[in-house]
């Protein structure tokens, strides 16, 4: 799903470096796995601009954005997290004694200093595998927080799979994306 699939549909995607990850099963994302892995990754190319950064991930990928962010606010030049959540508890398919290896890393507060970040999220009105409420409540917290840098896209009448394949077929995503630049430190 996502990029991997699209390099081909979309010449903005074709001169990137992609890394999509797979969580294993009945485990969770770990901020810091995640890290060390995309830091290993500009480490070992050594020509990857890291002011142009992107993240997007579906479904549980879409919590780990949200985690990731909720670390490391400044790190990304833009996101988007489709059909996500902030703590994966929130789910009862992976509420305990169901599921095991899941940790909740996503710090609420730590969304707050994400305010600045280019943002754009989406979901399906009819997701029955993540609530669309997930979504809206980090949007919230994004606008509290005083974010100009948040989009919110609802797909009226769409499902958990039709709202990751209708934003990455959009071509207006891409351009927007490849359009952030993270501010030089």
């Amino acid at each position: 799903h996502g990029p991997p699939k699209l390099i081909d549909r979309f010449e903005l995607l074709a001169g990137c470096v992609i890394v999509s990850p797979q969580c294993q099963r009945n485990s969770w994302w770990r901020v810091d796995v995640l890290k060390a892995l995309v830091n290993e990754v500009i480490a070992l190319r050594g020509d990857i601009d890291q002011q142009r950064l992107y993240v997007t991930g579906l479904s549980m990928g879409g919590y780990g954005i949200w985690s990731y962010i909720s670390h490391y606010p400044d790190y990304f030049a833009a996101a988007i997290p489709i059909c996500g959540g902030g703590n994966p508890f929130n789910l009862p398919a992976n509420r305990p004694p169901r599921k095991a290896g899941i940790k909740n890393e996503f710090k609420p507060e730590g969304l707050n200093g994400a305010k600045g970040l280019p943002l754009w999220t989406f979901h399906g009105t009819q997701d029955r595998s993540v609530p669309i409420k997930e979504t809206e409540m980090l949007v919230q917290i994004l606008t509290d927080a005083g974010s100009t840098h948040v989009r919110f896209t609802p797909y009226l009448g769409a499902g958990h799979v039709a709202a990751w394949e209708k934003a990455y077929e959009n071509p207006e995503v891409w351009k927007w994306l490849f359009s952030k630049r993270r501010a030089r430190k």
